[in-house]
C-alpha cells in the first residue's frame, strides 16, 4: 500500500516542499492509515502536517468517541489537530438538504477553514471510486462523472489507488486500531446499498472487477481531460470579444468538444446545467436562434455570433485616461458609479519597508519607471492576457477569471484594468504585471486601490 501511495502522490504533484497538509480524520481505518502514512512521511517530503476532524454529532456517544479516539491518535503522533463541531440537522432543517448533503456540505467547510489556504488530504480509496462511478453510471453520467478525481482545487487523495483490504492490513500490521462507524451499516443510503449490496455480487460474478473498473476510471479520466482542453480552447478561439462568441467554431467542433464548451458556458454564469440543457443550448447555437439559459441570462443570436446577456447585470463600457507624467501625489477615478480606483505615490527609499508588507499590498504596487505616463483604466477586452508578478507565465483575463472562480458576468465586466501602450500593467484581484512590478531598484512606484467611492481603504502601504 504504501508504494501505491508514493506512487499516486509523484503522479499527479500532490505534494511540494514547504506545503502545509490538513489531513481530514474521522477515525475510521481509511482516515487513520492515511494520518499515518502522512506523520511517516511528512520529514522525508519536507511537509508541515496537521488534522482535522469533524463532530457530525449525529450517533449521539459514538461520535463523541471518535473524537476522543483522534484526539488520543494525533496527540501521541504529535500532530496538531483541528476539532470542529457542527449541526447536521439544523442545516437540513434550513436548507432542505438531505441529512448525507447537509454532513458533507458542514464537513467541507471545516476543512478549507482548518487548512487555511493549504491543501487538504482525504482518505478516499479505490473502492470509493468505484462505488462512486456506479452511483454516478445509474444516475446519468458523463466522463466528468468518472468516480473521484485525484486532485480537485486543494484537496488531494493519496490513497485512491488503493483498496480498503490493503488499508485494513496496513493499519493490522502496524497493530493501529480504528474506528467502526455503525451508520456505514444501514442500508438506507444509496451508497451504502451498493458497497453491501452490489459490489459484492459483482466481484463473484467477475473476479477483479474492483480493479478493472478502477482502470476503466483512470482511461475514461485522461479521455475527459483531453476534452476539457479541447473545450476550453474552443471557447478561446470562438470568443470574438467579451461575452460573444462565433457560431462557426461551434458548427465544425465535435460534438462531443461543443457540449462540453457549451457546459462550461453555463457552469461559469451559474445557469443549471443538464445533459437534456446542453443539447438544447448547442442546437440553438447551431440553428442561430435564442436561447434562454436562466431568468437573468439568455444567449441571443447575432448574425454569425452568439452573446450572453444578462439583463439588468449588464456594465457599462468603461474606459478613463489617467495621464501620471506630473507625478500626482494622487490620482482617484470614478470608473464606475460608485466605484473608485485610486493611485497613490511613494517614495521607495527603503524598499525593505515595502518588502515587509503582506504579498496582497505588494503586488498591488507599480514601477513608475517601468510604465508609460500616460494610461487608462477600462474594462476587459477579448485579447487581454498578461503575466502577474510572481506567476512565472502569461495568461489571457479568461483564464484568470475561470481560475479564480469568477462566474458572474457583472464581476468580470467591472473588473478595473489599467492598461499603458504596451499592454496590461495592474488587473484588480490579480496584481501588477511582471513587467511593471517593483523591484530594489524602484524609485518611485504608484500603489493601486479599488474600493466604493466614499469607503475607506483598508490595507494602505501606508504606516
Amino acid at each position: 500500500m504504501r508504494d501505491k501511495i508514493i506512487s499516486t502522490i509523484e503522479s499527479y504533484g500532490m505534494l511540494l516542499p514547504g506545503d502545509r497538509v490538513t489531513a481530514a480524520v474521522s477515525g475510521g481505518a481509511d482516515s487513520v492509515a492515511l494520518l499515518l502514512f502522512l506523520a511517516e512521511m511528512a520529514p522525508q517530503y519536507g511537509i508541515r502536517l496537521a488534522a482535522v476532524h469533524v463532530n457530525h454529532h449525529l450517533r449521539g456517544e459514538e461520535s463523541d468517541g471518535d473524537e476522543q479516539f483522534v484526539r488520543q491518535l494525533c496527540q501521541r503522533l504529535q500532530v496538531p489537530l483541528t476539532v470542529a463541531q457542527v449541526d447536521v440537522r439544523a442545516r437540513c432543517r434550513a436548507t432542505g438538504e438531505s441529512m448525507e448533503l447537509a454532513a458533507r456540505q458542514l464537513r467541507y467547510d471545516a476543512f478549507y477553514r482548518a487548512a487555511k489556504g493549504g491543501k487538504i488530504a482525504t482518505a478516499h480509496t479505490q473502492d470509493d471510486a468505484v462505488e462512486t462511478l456506479l452511483f454516478h453510471l445509474a444516475r446519468g453520467t458523463g466522463l466528468a462523472g468518472m468516480g473521484i478525481p485525484p486532485v480537485r482545487d486543494r484537496v488531494i487523495r493519496p490513497m485512491i489507488g488503493c483498496t480498503r483490504r490493503e488499508v485494513e492490513a496496513f493499519l493490522r500490521g502496524r497493530g493501529q486500531p480504528w474506528r467502526e462507524d455503525s451508520s456505514n451499516g444501514d442500508l438506507q443510503p444509496s451508497r451504502n446499498r451498493i458497497r453491501h449490496r452490489v459490489l459484492p455480487v459483482l466481484a463473484e460474478a467477475v473476479p477483479g472487477a474492483g480493479e478493472n473498473i478502477a482502470r476503466f476510471i483512470q482511461l475514461a479520466r485522461e479521455d475527459e481531460d483531453y476534452l476539457s482542453a479541447q473545450a476550453e480552447q474552443l471557447l478561446c478561439d470562438s470568443e470574438t470579444e467579451p461575452e460573444a462568441w462565433q457560431r462557426g467554431p461551434f458548427l465544425a467542433a465535435h460534438p462531443a468538444v461543443a457540449k462540453r464548451a457549451l457546459l462550461m458556458l453555463l457552469r461559469q454564469y451559474g445557469a443549471p446545467v443538464s445533459q437534456r440543457r446542453v443539447e438544447d443550448f448547442l442546437a440553438a447555437v447551431r440553428a442561430g436562434r435564442d436561447w434562454q439559459a436562466a431568468p437573468q441570462l439568455s444567449f441571443r443570436a447575432a448574425g454569425q455570433c452568439f452573446c450572453a446577456c444578462a439583463g439588468s447585470r449588464e456594465t457599462p463600457y468603461f474606459e478613463v485616461m489617467v495621464d501620471l507624467s506630473a507625478q500626482p501625489e494622487e490620482v482617484r477615478v470614478e470608473y464606475l458609479p460608485g466605484q473608485v480606483l485610486i493611485l497613490k505615490k511613494w517614495q521607495m527609499d527603503n524598499f525593505e519597508f515595502f518588502e515587509k508588507k503582506p504579498p496582497e499590498d505588494l503586488k498591488n504596487l507599480i514601477d513608475y519607471d517601468k510604465i508609460n505616463r500616460v494610461a487608462k483604466i477600462r474594462q476587459r477586452q477579448p485579447a487581454d492576457r498578461y503575466e502577474p508578478r510572481g506567476r512565472g507565465c502569461t495568461k489571457t483575463l479568461k483564464k484568470l477569471f475561470q481560475e479564480a472562480g469568477i462566474r458572474s458576468l457583472a464581476r468580470r465586466g467591472s473588473t478595473p484594468v489599467l492598461a499603458d501602450e504596451e499592454g496590461i500593467l495592474w488587473v484588480e484581484g490579480f496584481g501588477a504585471a511582471a513587467r511593471a512590478g517593483v523591484c530594489s531598484t524602484t524609485r518611485i512606484c504608484y500603489e493601486i486601490i479599488c474600493r466604493p467611492a466614499g469607503g475607506s481603504a483598508p490595507g494602505e502601504c501606508g504606516n
